[in-house]
């Protein structure tokens, strides 16, 4: 390859890089590094502007890798504390509904639960902020059924 030329995908799936998280693909790196940008970026617009938001574009791409995000950075003793249960997790703003699955494993899947005990429901930007650790007392983040809103911020310390 020279300079300037674009990498054939055998060389762009070949490339690892090390991390804290192990030895990523490009693509998994790139992911990671748009969630730091994204998420610390947000922590210093809303230091001093208290209506601060991740814009949209940037929520989108970062709920594809919220599972991974929410199984990784979990509080365990909290999960341990919880117990095995299912809440649904509403987001108001893009009429989409998933399942929060809490056991020995946390996962949020792009499903209905089967049983749920409650109810997450909020904006996807605010909900994405919840599992990042970042909710603010005046976010509109609701919580019904078994677990309270003190559970899960808890559940997702942040980082």
């Amino acid at each position: 390859m020279t300079v300037g030329s674009r990498p054939s995908t055998q060389q762009h799936d070949s490339v690892r890089v090390p991390y804290f998280a192990g030895l990523l693909d490009v693509n998994a790196y790139a992911g990671y590094r748009l969630s730091e940008q994204s998420v610390h970026a947000w922590d210093i617009e809303a230091a001093l502007d208290p209506l601060a938001v991740i814009p949209m574009p940037e929520v989108h791409l970062l709920w594809e890798r919220l599972d991974l995000v929410a199984t990784r950075f979990r509080d365990a003793d909290t999960l341990a504390r919880l117990g095995t249960r299912q809440l649904t997790v509403t987001l108001t703003d893009t009429a989409r509904t998933l399942l929060l699955d809490l056991g020995a494993e946390l996962h949020l899947y792009p499903c209905e639960p089967a049983d749920p005990v409650g109810e997450v429901s909020g904006t996807a930007e605010a909900v994405l902020r919840l599992v990042y650790g970042r909710n603010r007392d005046r976010d509109d983040v609701s919580v019904t059924g078994s677990v309270t809103p003190a559970d899960l911020r808890s559940l997702f310390p942040g980082f």
